[in-house]
């Protein structure tokens, strides 16, 4: 490993540990080279990691963002051409929700991903 390398590898590590420290969990590196982070069942970018962990964000304020993201994920993949998925940056720099497709609507493309209704 590279003088480099070693550093990138302590620097991930630190942002992990801080992440289980801001959010009381277990999280960890899934074994790909740092690029992302599984933590309550949920996976983080490094990128992602960094943002949360750079800005204090808390877990339910990510969840938020994470869910709809998910959401846009499953609308994409049923064709739903308002899909369209939010940076975390975006999303806590001020998106406007007038731009956000509606909950109800997000909540049905999740319901058709999983019952199988393209």
């Amino acid at each position: 490993m590279t003088s480099l390398q070693l550093m990138y590898s302590v620097a991930c590590k630190a942002y992990g540990e801080k992440l289980n420290e801001m959010w009381e969990t277990d999280g960890e590196w899934t074994g790909d080279g740092y690029r992302t982070f599984d933590v309550a069942d949920l996976f983080l970018s490094n990128w992602e990691l960094r943002y949360v962990v750079d800005n204090g964000i808390d877990f339910d304020s990510f969840l938020e963002w994470y869910d709809y993201d998910m959401q846009m994920l499953y609308g994409i993949d049923l064709g739903k051409k308002e899909a369209r998925r939010i940076n975390i940056d975006h999303w806590f720099e001020g998106f406007p929700e007038e731009a956000k497709v509606p909950k109800a609507e997000r909540e049905r493309w999740e319901r058709d991903y999983f019952n199988g209704i393209k």
